[in-house]
C-alpha cells in the first residue's frame, strides 16, 4: 500500500501522522449501495406522497385530496409559530429522540437533500473533480444561528417581547392537524424548489465540499448535531470485531469506550471514504471514537478498515470533547470576520428578493435557499478575493494563477466573483430599499401587510410627505425598466406601491400592480380585498362585480371576500342580488357562522322572517355557544313579534358573553327595535 505521512499538530498539542493514501488500494464500502437504496426509497417514497395528494385533488382519487400533512421537519415551525401538531413535527420529534440514542444518523439514511448531495459528489468524482472541504470557524455556526431563528425565536418573542410591543397577540392553543388538503401550502413552487435543489444540492457541494449545505446552512443538522453529543451510540475502535460487522459483542459494549487493545494502523482509509468530511483516524487515535457531530453514520469507514478496527456501539457519550477535525481551518481570524460580515451581507441581500419569473411562494427566495446562496456567494467572493492577493491560486483541476499571471480559467473564475459581488450589491439595494420605505410608510400611519388603509384615513401635511417619500425609495425595489433595480417585480414591494398609489388617489396605478400580485403571487384573499375596495373607490361597478365572482368561483371557502361582495350588492340599492349572493355563500359554506347571520338579517329586510329563522336556528345547531347568533335570533323575533322568545334569546346571548362590546352593541339594537314596537 502506498502511503506517505506528513505531519500536522493536533488539538491536544502533539502531532499527527496524517497519511497520504493511494486509494486505489481502499477496498469498497460494502454498505454505499446500501445507503443509496435507502435514499432511493425515501425520495421515492416523498414522490408518491405527492402524487397520491394531486391525484386525490385533480380526479379524487386516493383520498379525494386529503392527505398527510408534510412529513418534513420544517412543517414543526408551524407549533412554534401556531401551536399545530402535525405530521411533520411528530416526525422530528421522533428522530431526535432517536439520534438522542443512536447518534446522528437520519442525515445520512434519511435526507432527501444528502440524497442529492451525495449524488452531486459521486457525479463529481466521476470526471475526476474532488471536492475539498472549506473550513471556517464562525461559518460552522451558521445552522446554529438558523435553528435558534426557527425554532427558539417565535415562542421568545411570544412569550417575552409580544407582552411589551404586541400585547393583543394571543397563543392560539395547541391543536392537532395530521391531514390536510392543502399539502403544497407551505412549500415553494418548481421555479424556487429547482433552483434551491441546484443551490443547496450542487452548487454547496461543488465549492463548499461533501456535505456543504449540512456543515454551512442547515438548521435540522445543528440539532441532530447537538442531539448527537449525548447519544452513547457512535463509532468507536477496539481490537479486531470478531463478527467483521457493526456492532462489537456485548462484553465489549459494555466496557463502553475503553480499549483494551488498539487495532487501528492509521492507514486513512476510513478518512479517505468518510462523505461527511469526517478525520476519522485522528478522532479514534485522539478519542477511541468519532466525537465529530458532522458523523452522520454512514459506516463506510467501518466497511473498509482493513483491520476491522472500527464498530457501532454504545457507551460515553462524546460530550463536549473536540472533534479533531475543527483543529484545521482555511482562513486566520481576521479572514474569519472578514468571511462572516460577506455571509451576513449576502444573506441579509437575498432573504426574501424576488429573483424568478413564478408564481409559486411569491418568486422570493426562502430562508433556507438564501442560506445556500450566501455560503456559496462568499466562499466565491474571498475565493476572488484570495486569486488577485496571491501570486498561485488554483480551484479543483484548475490552475487559476501562477507567478502572478491570470490563466484562462482565472480570468473566468474572477470575473464570476465579480458578477456576484455586483449581484449582492444589487439585491442588497432592493432590500434596502423596500425596508425604508416600509419604515417610512408605518410611520405615516399606513397599516402593515397587504391590507389598504382604511377609507376614512386622513393624512395631514408631513404625513402625506411621508407617503411621498415612501414611493420615492420602494419605487427603488421594483423592477427594472419602472424605475427600480430589482431582477423582477417582487408581490410585496408590489403591494406595498399599491397602497401608496391607493393614499394618493392613483387607482388605476394601484390597481395595476394588485392584479400583477395576482397574477405571479400565491392567491391570497387579503389581496382579493384589496383589489375590491380599489376598485369599489374608482367606481369601476362592473369590473367589480366580476371581480368578486370570479375570485368567489375559484375560492368559495373565502368568508370575508363574501361579506364584502354581499355588502357591496346591498349598498348599491340591489338587496336581491345581495340576497342571491348570500344564499350561494352559505351553499358554500353551510357552517360558516357569519354567512349565516348575515343571510338571516338579509331575509328579513324582505318580510321573509320564516325563512330567515329557519337560518338564524340553523346558526345555533352548528354553534349553541356563539353568543351573535342569540343576539340576531333575538333581533329577528322581535320584529316577527314573538318578543317572549326573542327576550329569552338576548338573555342567553348575555349570558354566554357578559361583558363583549359586540354583544353589547346587539343587545343595544334589540332594544330599539323593541321600542320601535311600541313597548
Amino acid at each position: 500500500m502506498a502511503e506517505r505521512g506528513k505531519h500536522y499538530h493536533a488539538s491536544g498539542g502533539g502531532s499527527i501522522a496524517l497519511p497520504v493514501v493511494d486509494t486505489r488500494h481502499i477496498k469498497p464500502s460494502g454498505v454505499i449501495r446500501w445507503r443509496a437504496a435507502v435514499l432511493i426509497a425515501v425520495n421515492v417514497l416523498i414522490v408518491a406522497h405527492v402524487l397520491q395528494w394531486w391525484l386525490g385533488t385533480r380526479y379524487g382519487w386516493f383520498g379525494g385530496g386529503t392527505t398527510i400533512t408534510p412529513i418534513e421537519p420544517s412543517e414543526s415551525m408551524e407549533f412554534v409559530r401556531r401551536g399545530i401538531v402535525n405530521a411533520g413535527l411528530i416526525f422530528f420529534g421522533v428522530t431526535l429522540m432517536a439520534t438522542l440514542v443512536l447518534g446522528r444518523w437520519f442525515c445520512g439514511w434519511g435526507c432527501h437533500v444528502v440524497a442529492i448531495q451525495d449524488l452531486c459528489l459521486w457525479l463529481m468524482r466521476r470526471v475526476g473533480i474532488k471536492p475539498k472541504p472549506f473550513r471556517s470557524r464562525f461559518l460552522a455556526y451558521v445552522p446554529l444561528a438558523v435553528a435558534l431563528y426557527m425554532f427558539a425565536w417565535p415562542p421568545f418573542y411570544r412569550l417575552v417581547l409580544a407582552p411589551l410591543f404586541q400585547p393583543d397577540l394571543a397563543w392560539p392553543g395547541v391543536s392537532l392537524h395530521l391531514t390536510t388538503t392543502s399539502f403544497w401550502k407551505t412549500f415553494a413552487g418548481v421555479g424556487v424548489a429547482v433552483p434551491f435543489l441546484a443551490v443547496c444540492g450542487f452548487a454547496t457541494v461543488y465549492v463548499l465540499g461533501a456535505k456543504g449545505f449540512c456543515t454551512y446552512g442547515c438548521p435540522y443538522g445543528a440539532l441532530f448535531g447537538a442531539a448527537d453529543r449525548v447519544a452513547k451510540g457512535r463509532i468507536r475502535v477496539t481490537d479486531a470485531c470478531p463478527y467483521g460487522g457493526f456492532f462489537a459483542p456485548l462484553d465489549r459494549l459494555a466496557v463502553g469506550s475503553i480499549r483494551v487493545t488498539d487495532d487501528c494502523r492509521q492507514c486513512g482509509h476510513c478518512t479517505a471514504v468518510c462523505p461527511s468530511n469526517v478525520r476519522v483516524h485522528e478522532e479514534v487515535k485522539t478519542h477511541g471514537m468519532i466525537v465529530d457531530s458532522g458523523c452522520m453514520k454512514s459506516f463506510d469507514c467501518v466497511s473498509v478498515c482493513p483491520n476491522d478496527a472500527l464498530y457501532f456501539g454504545f457507551g460515553t457519550p462524546s460530550g463536549l470533547r473536540r472533534a479533531a477535525s475543527r483543529s484545521h481551518f482555511d482562513l486566520s481570524m481576521r479572514g474569519e470576520f472578514m468571511l462572516a460580515g460577506l455571509f451576513l451581507a449576502s444573506l441579509l441581500s437575498f432573504r426574501g428578493v424576488a429573483i424568478f419569473s413564478t408564481r409559486d411562494a411569491y418568486g422570493l427566495v426562502p430562508l433556507l435557499m438564501a442560506v445556500g446562496m450566501a455560503g456559496v456567494t462568499t466562499w466565491m467572493l474571498w475565493k476572488g478575493w484570495r486569486v488577485l492577493r496571491d501570486p498561485n491560486a488554483s480551484f479543483h483541476r484548475w490552475r487559476l494563477k501562477q507567478k502572478g499571471w491570470f490563466s484562462r480559467a482565472g480570468v473566468v473564475f474572477t470575473a464570476t466573483a465579480t458578477l456576484l459581488g455586483a449581484f449582492v450589491l444589487q439585491c442588497g439595494v432592493v432590500q434596502g430599499a423596500m425596508f425604508v420605505g416600509n419604515r417610512m410608510a408605518i410611520e405615516a400611519g399606513l397599516p402593515r401587510g397587504p391590507v389598504l388603509p382604511p377609507a376614512d384615513l386622513v393624512l395631514d401635511r408631513s404625513s402625506r410627505a411621508l407617503v411621498d417619500r415612501a414611493l420615492a425609495v420602494s419605487t427603488i425595489a421594483t423592477v427594472i425598466g419602472e424605475g427600480g433595480f430589482g431582477l423582477a417585480s417582487n408581490p410585496n414591494v408590489d403591494m406595498a406601491l399599491a397602497k401608496l398609489h391607493f393614499v394618493r388617489g392613483e387607482h388605476v396605478e394601484s390597481a395595476r400592480l394588485v392584479r400583477r400580485v395576482q397574477r405571479r403571487a400565491d392567491p391570497s384573499e387579503q389581496v382579493a380585498l384589496a383589489l375590491a375596495r380599489i376598485l369599489h373607490a374608482d367606481g369601476r361597478d362592473e369590473a367589480l362585480a366580476r371581480h368578486y365572482d370570479e375570485q368567489l368561483a375559484r375560492h368559495p371557502d373565502w368568508m370575508v371576500l363574501w361579506v364584502s361582495a354581499i355588502d357591496w350588492s346591498v349598498g348599491t340599492g340591489h338587496v336581491p342580488g345581495g340576497i342571491a349572493r348570500a344564499r350561494g355563500a352559505v351553499d358554500a359554506n353551510p357552517e360558516a357562522l357569519p354567512l349565516l347571520r348575515r343571510l338571516a338579517v338579509l331575509l328579513v329586510q324582505t318580510g321573509s322572517f320564516d325563512e330567515a329563522i329557519a337560518i338564524i336556528r340553523r346558526a345555533i345547531d352548528v354553534a349553541p355557544g356563539d353568543p351573535l347568533a342569540w343576539a340576531t335570533l333575538a333581533q329577528v323575533m322581535a320584529l316577527h313579534g314573538d318578543l317572549v322568545e326573542a327576550d329569552a334569546a338576548i338573555a342567553e346571548a348575555l349570558r354566554l358573553a357578559p361583558g363583549d362590546e359586540t354583544v353589547q352593541a346587539e343587545a343595544a339594537l334589540f332594544e330599539r327595535i323593541r321600542s320601535n314596537r311600541g313597548e
